[in-house]
């Protein structure tokens, strides 16, 4: 079986997103000795390359043409637009079937409950509203994704709730989890952190601006952390909008520098206990890295109860997010280092067996049973 991974970043790997639903899958079937090519969307479009099976993530549009910015000055915004005009995925989709090959797309995103606030990137106002910058792109990437997911053969998403939800657009739809590839990139390791001096717990998150409507309406986490803020400090890499809300409740935080993704263990180790919160229709497309993350790391987890996002994680608790009291009660558990432990020991037995190494029937199920339909 020879399989074609179409990552959705441009210009070369480098995405998280990217990492988890197409890196680390293709490496672990290269590792099994499968025939497995890794490119971009743009030289997917411009070399129409092809195989048993495609796997596209993402981008599932055809753009428009490019003259429809011929009036347009020349700069930065220009060039974005011209770039997403000339990606005909959809069109080198139905080629690459016209042959025989079987395509599957795979995507890890809510698009249609983009968070409504866009100080930060404007992601909504592209895939909604069709616009960059104020520009109109010529097409709407939202229509085009829901044609799209009609068009290609087969869909997977790390979450339960995006299959129930985009099952409706696509032939047939698959969940399919997000894992790590031990084997071939061997960035995690557990480390355990000095405790700080001044005794404090140290709570981590880090995240995305997508991230702004998970803290804002989450009274229930941010009124306990201010009732625990004499015992705990939040650490992470975290988005200046986010920073700005934390810290209107006067919540000690330390905001760490993005880091590359194999630099991200070592923000992970800087943790005592990680968190994870949820809210809100977006925040039910999520899938269960962050936990993973943590886990991988020996750290346990106290985490939102929402659409089953991390009902299958082990090693921390989950809360029902209906009151203060319920953050405060997990959290103050797991400020008892023997408590930790315990966790952290579950946790770690959990996580390093959801690796793409001991996982890949899971994968080559639904490979086989598109190859075959």
């Amino acid at each position: 079986m020879g399989v074609i991974y179409v990552h959705a970043d441009t210009s070369g790997l480098d995405s998280f997103c990217s990492t988890w639903l197409c890196l680390n899958p293709a490496q672990a079937l290269a590792t099994a000795g499968y025939a497995v090519q890794i490119m971009s969307v743009t030289d997917f479009v411009a070399k129409r390359p092809l195989d048993e099976l495609i796997v596209v993530e993402r981008l599932l549009w055809d753009g428009c043409e490019p003259s429809t910015f011929d009036s347009m000055p020349n700069g930065p915004v220009k060039s974005l637009l011209l770039e997403f005009a000339g990606l005909r995925v959809l069109e080198t989709i139905e080629y690459a079937q016209s042959k025989g090959c079987k395509v599957i797309a795979v995507f890890d995103d809510h698009y249609e409950q983009y968070p409504e606030h866009v100080e930060f990137n404007g992601i909504r106002d592209k895939w909604l509203h069709g616009t960059i910058s104020g520009r109109a792109m010529g097409f709407l990437p939202a229509d085009d994704f829901r044609r799209g997911l009609s068009l290609v053969d087969a869909a997977m998403t790390p979450s339960r709730y995006l299959c129930d939800y985009y099952g409706r657009y696509a032939r047939k739809m698959y969940y399919v989890h997000n894992r790590p590839t031990f084997s071939s990139a061997p960035w995690w390791s557990v480390v355990n952190t000095a405790p700080r001096p001044d005794g404090k717990l140290v709570l981590g998150w880090s995240g995305t601006a997508q991230h702004y409507h998970t803290w804002l309406d989450n009274k229930h986490l941010l009124g306990a952390l201010v009732v625990l803020r004499d015992e705990i400090v939040l650490r992470g890499v975290i988005p200046p909008a986010i920073a700005r809300i934390i810290d209107s409740y006067g919540i000690e935080l330390e905001v760490l520098p993005p880091v590359p993704m194999d630099r991200f263990p070592d923000v992970v180790a800087t943790y005592d206990v990680g968190i994870c919160p949820l809210q809100g229709e977006y925040d039910q497309g999520r899938s269960w890295i962050k936990w993973l993350e943590c886990s991988l790391m020996g750290k346990p987890v106290v985490a939102s109860r929402l659409a089953g996002v991390y009902d299958e994680c082990r090693g921390g608790y989950r809360v029902k997010d209906e009151s203060v009291k319920e953050w405060v009660t997990a959290l103050e558990w797991l400020t008892n280092a023997d408590m930790r432990q315990v966790k952290a020991a579950e946790g770690l037995s959990w996580a390093w067996g959801q690796g793409w190494d001991e996982n890949l029937a899971e994968l080559l199920r639904v490979f086989v049973e598109v190859l075959h339909d």
